[in-house]
């Protein structure tokens, strides 16, 4: 659950929304949303940096994350109903990002930076577009619980929020008339499918890098996702890295600049990588004109410059690496499995026309070592071979789930395919241990289940003889 914050308005938020990639189906897309709302109307303070936050992030989610640029949808000075037609609605979560990632469970990637606000009413809390009133934001704000929700559609999302939500903004007050009184918001329910990144505490305000002319945590974000929170030099950057590597540097450039208190939250699901990089090629991050960003990243032999070491972190369970460049771009993981939907060959490299070097039976269990950024290739662990299969072709195992369904299997015992039931109900051998359970006897990969035979059936005593029919005894 995201903490509860205090405050009527932020000065510039956030919002990055990644989904698993390991367990991408297929056909799945990559896609993105970004947003940057700087000139708002009615009297209100600018964002001044906002429309830059959004031109760096869009070289980070295509030079780092591989993004296609055909699949970022790329707005600034977004109305409501453009931001609504990029992410949903309350009643309708499929927008632009849900199309564009072809389904429910597509990869997807959201940025916004821009004013955020608490209802006054209700406590809620609101983007608020270009055109939306803060006295209002229940009508015309777009409320963030409505995109938490929308990208619960998805398998696994993040969301990272540059905010105060202190009654002010780094570019002044967004309320001169209030009383100066602290409204606690209502803390939005967030899952595990979620990752949530804030960059202020409850009480505390947003500041900008005036030298970088970002916001202070998108400029100390980008620093961190360039390989600057890569402190253990694994070419992976991981969320909790990254909070760490903000708390030491974000942080104390917040106390340093500004004398005040800056610190960062991360909530839900913490196994995400923000960055995957060959470790000894760190990527470089582009320079920034007036324009935009001019030119595009290159890997370097070392790390960007930064102006304060990176903080000591610690690692997570999944992991993603880039290959090498020269070869096919493989994100790698960790302890992760699947099964063969049916048979199915194995490719000595991820393209069409790759030489078959064995087959995948049906319903073969696999360790999958990694995918390629599109998700339509895994990297497999086939008895000792390391080949690709086609995303189509393998089925997604849940965490433990193999080993369990083994277990059944090997001792055939009905209580142990009710155990596995319990624990995947929806498990991919979910509907074949139901089979097994409801059957006398199944007979599935040679495993039998025996049934102790009924007891013989017993027999009656003859119904007595009516006297009257009975012979007489002579």
């Amino acid at each position: 659950m995201i903490q509860r914050l205090r405050a009527y308005i932020c000065s510039s938020l956030i919002a990055l929304t990644w989904v698993g990639f390991w367990t991408a189906p297929a056909n799945s897309e990559t896609a993105a949303v970004i947003i940057g709302n700087s000139q708002y109307g009615a009297g209100l303070p600018d964002v001044t940096y906002a429309e830059r936050d959004a031109d760096a992030i869009r070289a980070y989610l295509t030079d780092v994350l591989d993004f296609d640029a055909d699949n970022i949808i790329d707005l600034r000075n977004a109305t409501k109903a453009q931001m609504e037609t990029a992410l949903g609605t309350a009643t309708n979560p499929q927008g632009k990002l849900w199309r564009y990632a072809g389904a429910e469970d597509g990869e997807v990637f959201v940025y916004y930076s821009g004013h955020g606000v608490s209802g006054l009413s209700d406590q809620r809390q609101y983007l608020l577009p270009i055109d939306a009133l803060p006295d209002f934001a229940e009508l015309n704000g777009y409320p963030l619980a409505t995109l938490y929700r929308n990208l619960q559609n998805f398998k696994r999302a993040t969301v990272v929020i540059d905010s105060c939500f202190s009654g002010s903004s780094a570019g002044g007050t967004l309320f001169p008339s209030s009383s100066g009184g602290i409204i606690v918001p209502l803390s939005e329910p967030v899952n595990e499918r979620l990752t949530v990144l804030t960059a202020a505490g409850s009480n505390q305000l947003a500041s900008w890098d005036h030298q970088a002319r970002l916001g202070l945590f998108t400029e100390y974000f980008l620093r961190g996702v360039y390989g600057g929170a890569d402190e253990n030099s694994d070419g992976v950057v991981w969320a909790d890295e990254l909070k760490a590597y903000l708390d030491d540097t974000m942080t104390k450039a917040a106390r340093r600049e500004y004398g005040r208190e800056q610190n960062v939250s991360l909530t839900g699901n913490v196994n995400r990588v923000f960055a995957s990089f060959t470790p000894d090629r760190k990527p470089v991050r582009p320079g920034m004109s007036d324009s935009g960003v001019s030119g595009k990243a290159e890997a370097a032999a070392e790390p960007p410059p930064t102006t304060t070491a990176a903080a000591p972190t610690n690692a997570g369970l999944e992991t993603d690496l880039q290959g090498d460049r020269e070869g096919p771009r493989i994100l790698h993981f960790t302890q992760r499995y699947g099964v063969a939907v049916h048979r199915a060959p194995v490719f000595d490299a991820p393209k069409k026309g790759a030489q078959t070097i064995t087959f995948l039976r049906e319903d073969q269990a696999l360790m999958l070592t990694g995918r390629t950024p599109n998700g339509k290739w895994l990297e497999a662990d086939v008895n000792g071979l390391v080949g690709y299969v086609r995303r189509a072709a393998v089925a997604d195992l849940e965490r433990g789930e193999l080993r369990h369904w083994q277990a059944a299997n090997s001792s055939g015992q009905l209580k142990d395919y009710r155990v596995y039931l319990r624990k995947y109900p929806n498990g991919y051998f979910a509907e074949r241990a139901v089979e097994l359970i409801e059957d006398d006897t199944v007979y599935r990969d040679d495993i039998t289940i025996h049934r102790p035979p009924p007891p013989p059936p017993r027999k009656r005593p003859p119904p007595p003889r009516d006297r009257l029919f009975m012979p007489e005894h002579r």
